[in-house]
Formats: structure tokens, sequence, C-alpha cells
């Protein structure tokens, strides 16, 4: 037998057969939110640890780049002993 042929009954077979069309959804989306909620709760303490630690470092750093960066400061800092 060709196997052309072959292929041709068998795509007739599978042409001919029923799919079974289950309905799983509530089931799918019962269980992923299920996850989300316990896998969420870390991670949100983790977020909030890091942002209040983060806080004071983001003033500090925009302070110390101020005071690097301002042109008068650098020029008037060397004078400030001498006006004492």
């Amino acid at each position: 037998m060709n196997e052309l042929e072959l292929l041709r009954k068998l795509s007739v077979a599978a042409g001919r057969e029923d799919v079974p069309q289950p309905n799983v959804s509530r089931q799918v989306l019962a269980r992923l939110s299920e996850r989300a909620e316990d896998s969420v709760r870390p991670l949100a303490w983790v977020a909030a640890f890091s942002s209040a630690v983060a806080i004071p470092f983001a003033i500090a750093a925009f302070y110390a780049l101020e005071t690097l960066t301002d042109p008068l400061l650098n020029v008037f800092y060397p004078l400030r002993w001498v006006m004492l």
C-alpha cells in the first residue's frame, strides 16, 4: 500500500471521529486564583521592606548629588573659613 494512500485513509478516519469538548475552565480558573493569592503575600512583604529601605537612601543620594553638582557651593566652600 502506498504511504500517500495510507495517509488519506487516516485523515478520513480522523475526520469521522467526534472530539470531546470538556469544559474545564471553571476548575482551571479556581485553581489559578487559589495559587495567585498564596504566592503574592510573601512578595508584598519583600516589596514593602525594600521600599522602606530605599526611600532614605534615595533622599540621601539626592542631597549628595545636589551638594556635588552645585557650582556656587564649590566656589564658596573654601572661603567660608576666611569669612569667619
